[in-house]
């Protein structure tokens, strides 16, 4: 079952099911989808000098999915 979402500027991101389990990296869209945030949010998180979850590859920003998590239980006290 493919869910489609409707980002800013047309753009479209699909995923199966509620979540991107089979997916390492992430972009800044699919970030911004998977925590329902805004990009300019995802954005500044990233270039956090020290954030766990960035990865740079060229000129290009990613979250590691997996990092995130971990990143968001420690924030949400679940961890």
């Amino acid at each position: 079952k493919y869910r489609i979402f409707k980002l800013k500027y047309d753009k479209e991101v699909s995923y199966v099911g509620n979540t991107y389990s089979d997916k390492g990296l992430l972009t800044v869209k699919e970030m911004c989808a998977y925590m329902s945030i805004g990009q300019n949010t995802a954005r500044r998180l990233l270039n956090e000098p020290y954030c766990p979850f960035t990865v740079r590859i060229g000129n290009r920003i990613y979250a590691n999915k997996r990092q995130l998590d971990k990143w968001l239980d420690s924030r949400s006290g679940a961890g």
